[in-house]
């Protein structure tokens, strides 16, 4: 500002003050503008980045909370699809890393800070790093990023060709900027990575590469700031703040989703409800001191000064306890630096037996392909062999049902029919000494015979047919067994 004023030049301060603040101390804008010459502030709002007009003004209520309220403008994104809601986690996880693994494996290159491509965005470090481990699965196993050859960075992040990466320090001699956003193209070596960004191709040193590259195929809200995407998706948490919504649900130029875990639509509004109703932006000093007064007057007179001193050396020891843990936790991660490149050494062998794992995985396939074609054979066969053996059932059945008839109706007073009766009864007995390899359940008994050919047949009889043919059309193929038994030894190989 001294320079400026000394050689009679303008500064012009442009922000968003209901956006996320410094990470320090914020308000510069309100300062500004509160020092300033009336005329020469200037408050811009129009909406541009959204085509739809409906969600321009449903931004503007996310931004200060009015005119619409928290709950109005769930509502609103819930009609509008733009709320997903899932029963667990692990299901949101799952869901969001597809959107953007499909998106980066049609080349929309996830996202980058120009307006292309679906930004992730989530509130911890720790759920950014979940979402990209979980969208590189994705993309490997669909061919778009190599996980053969990689290098590890010091988190144990594995960046290989096709990876989608963030540079996370300033650094003139390699021509990068914290932040950007690159595709690895190649690996050399020496442990260099080539990457193509917007700004060209660079070539990253083994050391950069690292200690200060990440994957970036999801963002805290802090990284997303500034940037402009076609799609837009925000991991609602427990930690989120109503700055953090408002930023994410206003990166997509074209959509905007929120995406929640909770049991029930209500449950989910009272979730945003409370997102809205904490950490707004940091509005500068004087703002912060008009909350605190109000936060104070609900409270009773000033405590005991033994009573605050207690507590205040309570804090002290917490801190120092703190301390303690904290430089024990640094000693634990230099030694995780030493363990994670061990991991790198692996990296052929992990290679190797996921080569022979694809081996069996498509002799299995195989197997199971050929033992399909036998079945779907044999299963012809059967079909074709029991229609036969049925017609010729239904062909003989009237006349073992008019023998049985005629033994029913019996000899006669006078044995008249004894004849007649004796020529049903071998009638009958031929018919199922005929059948029995194949029924076996018809009797040999004549009476229980007759008794079993005079009704209706039993369904187990169609049963019995069909296994037969069955039978038979398996000894006709003599391979199909076989076949069978290696598709279910190669399926537990490949296992």
């Amino acid at each position: 500002m001294v320079i400026a004023d000394t050689h009679h030049a303008r500064v012009a301060l442009v922000g968003d003050r209901h956006q996320l603040p410094a990470v320090g101390r914020g308000g510069v804008l309100d300062l500004a503008a509160r020092w300033a010459n009336p005329d020469a502030c200037l408050t811009l709002e129009a909406v541009h980045r959204f085509g739809d007009p409906a969600y321009a003004q449903l931004s503007l209520s996310m931004r200060t909370g009015a005119p619409n309220s928290p709950g109005m403008v769930f509502d609103a994104l819930l009609a509008r699809g733009q709320v997903r809601i899932y029963p667990t986690p692990a299901a949101r996880t799952q869901a969001l890393a597809a959107i953007a693994a499909a998106a980066t494996g049609t080349r929309a290159t996830g996202w980058n800070r120009h307006g292309g491509g679906v930004l992730l965005v989530a509130d911890t470090r720790e759920q950014v790093a979940d979402l990209n481990g979980h969208i590189r699965e994705r993309l490997v196993a669909g061919g778009h990023v190599d996980d053969t050859h990689v290098l590890t960075t010091w988190a144990g992040e594995r960046i290989g060709v096709g990876d989608q990466i963030a540079t996370r320090r300033n650094d003139r001699d390699a021509d990068v900027a914290n932040r950007d956003t690159w595709t690895v193209t190649g690996l050399r070596t020496d442990g260099a990575a080539v990457v193509a960004g917007s700004r060209g191709e660079r070539v990253l040193p083994a050391a950069y590469v690292r200690h200060h590259v990440e994957l970036a195929y999801a963002s805290t809200v802090y990284g997303a700031q500034g940037a402009t995407t076609d799609a837009a998706h925000l991991v609602v948490g427990e930690h989120t703040g109503a700055a953090a919504a408002y930023v994410a649900m206003t990166r997509g130029r074209d959509h905007n989703t929120a995406h929640l875990v909770a049991d029930t639509p209500q449950a989910a509004r009272d979730q945003w409800i409370e997102v809205f109703s904490r950490d707004r932006a940091d509005l500068g000093p004087a703002h912060a001191a008009r909350l605190a007064a109000q936060e104070a007057a609900q409270y009773a007179t000033h405590r005991p000064l033994g009573a605050a001193l207690s507590d205040l050396r309570d804090a002290w020891t917490q801190e120092h306890t703190l301390a303690q843990h904290l430089t024990a936790a640094r000693g634990e991660r230099d030694q995780l630096t030493q363990v994670v490149p061990l991991r790198a050494q692996h990296d052929a062998q992990v290679a190797a037996g996921r080569a022979t794992y694809e081996q069996a995985r498509g002799h299995a396939t195989q197997a199971r392909e050929h033992a399909d074609q036998l079945e779907a054979v044999v299963g012809a066969d059967t079909f074709q062999l029991a229609g036969r053996l049925h017609q010729e059932w239904d062909t003989h059945r009237p006349a073992a049902r008019a023998a049985a008839q005629t033994i029913a109706a019996g000899t006669g007073r006078i044995g008249q029919h004894r004849g007649a009766v004796r020529r049903a009864s071998d009638h009958l007995q031929a018919w199922a000494q005929e059948w029995r390899p194949i029924v076996a359940s018809l009797p040999t008994d004549t009476d229980q015979l007759a008794v079993l050919a005079a009704g209706h047949d039993d369904p187990s009889l169609g049963q019995a047919i069909t296994a037969y043919a069955r039978t038979l059309a398996e000894y006709a193929h003599p391979d199909h067994a076989p076949a069978q038994a290696a598709a279910h030894a190669a399926r537990q190989t490949a296992e």
